[in-house]
Formats: structure tokens, C-alpha cells, sequence
């Protein structure tokens, strides 16, 4: 890559779905599966949603941020932990407990790290749809209680480009629906009050004549990965957001995010060695030419229905690099690590964390990105 230089890494991680097996919820829900077995479709899709996680996978995980944090290319750079979500899958006091007690555990590892929340984090303990008006509204103060910003964007890490160009800047933006019909089937929504303060935020941030990059968390992809479903999981108002975030701001920052990061859908998008080179050719319709969606699978929820295709627990990497020649582009490595299923123990993943080799090429890992600032 010419003169490019590393000098950020980003982990990005998503949908844990911790559950405290002990916690009455979860002997709850435990037993509305075995009732919905006889509705196969909803029985399965509940039954997906609310899979145990693997506890492995915790000390696992740790054990790889560990590795690419001391990694001597990387050691001296800023690595970021983005969680978009997810983290329990009740929603409910135990498990959002134990959820944070493990982020706090790699946060040991790697001190920058943001987390927001996602649809079922405001399950108030049990499926919205047989909850009480009360309970969904009080789930919203216990989110906040575990310093969650809801339905309040913000900036939340920033870093200097060390070409002395600018900065990379990470938005948060909330796409939960607080609703029991809506939350039940999924859906999610950014509303345009969020969208309004996300421009604000961005032009008090923005200096003209700096090149910055962009990324927006959400957890609800506004890009959702092909075919988008209509009547369940997606965001409502993805066509809107997408064009706010093709819009420039009141003083011209374009775009607003130059990448969006998301979970919610329990598979990469990309797919794993799908990854154009250039952003101006990843097939994203309602969004701009210079914008982009990565969108990650869960890092340790077991794979009942084989959605992962052989790698069920995954998180992406992110390795940003810059040139002093060429300040206005900046280049991004993608790469997947996972554990690998195998056909004793399909569900769940085997051994460590590692980065997945490239279909085309098993000696690679990485795919390159070049994004125009």
C-alpha cells in the first residue's frame, strides 16, 4: 500500500445474547419455546433469537484481544472494542448484569471500548408481546441505569489520523422501538430527532479542509443485507436514514458517516471474501457512493439453524491505515475472526478465535477497502 501506515485497529462484536440460566426469565422463556414448538416458523424464530450463549467463548475471546493487542504491528497503535448490541437476550437484570461483567472483563484488554444496546436489551424479561405496557417502560430506565444513551446520538471515541489529517470519529445512534408488537417482530427505527442531533453533533465536530472519517454504530443495519425481509427485523425507516446520511450537514460535512457498523442479523455482510476495493462499488442503494455498511454475526450465541455457515461465533476486524501522500484516502482491512463449527458439534464453535482465511486465497485473510475522505 504505498507509504500507508497502521494506526487504528477497530474489533467490532455484537449480539452476545447473554442469558443467566438461573434467572427465573430464563426458565420462562424456556418453557414459551417448548409451547411454540407447535407453531413451527414463530417457534423456530423465537427459539433463534433466544439460543443460550456459549460461555467458552468469554475466556476465548479474551484470549484474542490479547493476541491482537500485543500483536507487534498493532501494539503501539489505538485499538477500539465496538459492541452494537444485544448483549442479553431477556433483557433481564441478571443477564444484562452478567453481560457487562464480561465487557468489563476485555475492557481490561482494551480500555477504549463504546457498547449500545439493541432490541433485545429492552425485552423487560420476557417476549415484549406478553409484557405489560409498565414493564416496557420501565425496561427504558434500566437501560439508561446501565449507561446506555437512548434515543440520544453521541460521539462517543475519537482518534487522530496520524498523518496529521484529521480524525476518526464514532457516532452512536439508538434504533430501538420501545413497542411490544413492533419490538416482538424486531423492527427497529432511528427517529428524525436522533438524526437531527446526529448533524449537530457532526458539525461540532467537523473543521473544513480536515479529512475525517465517519463511522455510525446502530444496531438495526441501515443497509440490511440481501433480501431484506418487509415484515419483520428490519429498520422501518431505513430508506430515510440512508438519506440523511447522504446528505451534508448544515455547514457541508459529507457524508455524515462514511461507514456504518451493525449487528442485529447474526451473519457477515459483506459476505467473507465479498468485499470490494473500492466503497463506490459495494451494491448499498440507499446509500451514497462514498458510504458504506459492515454488518457482523453473534460472538458467542449457540447456532441452532446454521445461519454462520460453519464459522457460528465471529467478530470483524478493522485495520485502518493512512499515507501522508495521499491525506484525502484512507485504506481499511477487513478481516473475519471466528471459531470454526464442526459436523460433531454443529451450533457451536471449536477451540480459539482466529482470523478466517480467504475462500480464494488460504494464505490471506484480509480484505482491502479504500475509502475517499
Amino acid at each position: 500500500m504505498d507509504d500507508f501506515e497502521p494506526f487504528l485497529q477497530i474489533v467490532h462484536i455484537s449480539d452476545l445474547h447473554v442469558v443467566d440460566p438461573r434467572s427465573p426469565n430464563a426458565g420462562a422463556i424456556r418453557a414459551l419455546n417448548r409451547s411454540l414448538r407447535k407453531i413451527p416458523k414463530l417457534g423456530t424464530w423465537i427459539a433463534d433469537g433466544t439460543a443460550p450463549y456459549d460461555r467458552m467463548a468469554v475466556p476465548l475471546f479474551k484470549d484474542f484481544l490479547q493476541e491482537i493487542t500485543t500483536d507487534k504491528a498493532w501494539s503501539k497503535c489505538k485499538t477500539w472494542l465496538v459492541d452494537t448490541g444485544d448483549l442479553s437476550s431477556l433483557g433481564d437484570q441478571a443477564s444484562l448484569n452478567l453481560g457487562q461483567g464480561y465487557l468489563q472483563e476485555f475492557a481490561e484488554l482494551c480500555p477504549e471500548i463504546v457498547s449500545i444496546y439493541g432490541n433485545h436489551d429492552a425485552w423487560p424479561g420476557t417476549l415484549p408481546l406478553v409484557a405489560s405496557n409498565a414493564a416496557l417502560s420501565a425496561q427504558g430506565q434500566v437501560l439508561a441505569a446501565q449507561q446506555y444513551p437512548v434515543s440520544s446520538p453521541r460521539c462517543a471515541l475519537r482518534a487522530a489520523i496520524s498523518n496529521g489529517g484529521g480524525e476518526v470519529q464514532l457516532y452512536l445512534v439508538d434504533s430501538v422501538i420501545h413497542e411490544r408488537w413492533r419490538n416482538t417482530k424486531a423492527l427497529g427505527e432511528v427517529l428524525d430527532p436522533q438524526l437531527v442531533d446526529l448533524k449537530d453533533l457532526v458539525d461540532g465536530n467537523y473543521q473544513e479542509g480536515r479529512y475525517d472519517f465517519r463511522i455510525l454504530a446502530v444496531h438495526h443495519p441501515v443497509h440490511y443485507p440481501p433480501p431484506r425481509p418487509h415484515f419483520t427485523m428490519a429498520m422501518s425507516n431505513d430508506n430515510d436514514v440512508a438519506a440523511v446520511l447522504d446528505t451534508p450537514s448544515p455547514i457541508r460535512a459529507y457524508p455524515l458517516a462514511h461507514l456504518v457498523l451493525s449487528g442485529h442479523t447474526h451473519c457477515l455482510y459483506p459476505p467473507h471474501d465479498q468485499l470490494p476495493a473500492q466503497v463506490s462499488l459495494c451494491v448499498h442503494p440507499n446509500l451514497g457512493d462514498d458510504q458504506c455498511q459492515f454488518v457482523v454475526g453473534t460472538l458467542m450465541q449457540l447456532d441452532r439453524y446454521n445461519k454462520r455457515l460453519g464459522w457460528p461465533h465471529q467478530c470483524q476486524v478493522l485495520r485502518l491505515y493512512c499515507s501522508k501522500s495521499k491525506p484525502s484516502i484512507l485504506s481499511a482491512e477487513r478481516l473475519l475472526a471466528a471459531r470454526q463449527g464442526g459436523q460433531a458439534y454443529k451450533g457451536t464453535g471449536i477451540g480459539r478465535y482466529k482470523f478466517v482465511p480467504l475462500p480464494r486465497n488460504s494464505n490471506e485473510t484480509a480484505e482491502e477497502i479504500s475509502f475517499a475522505l
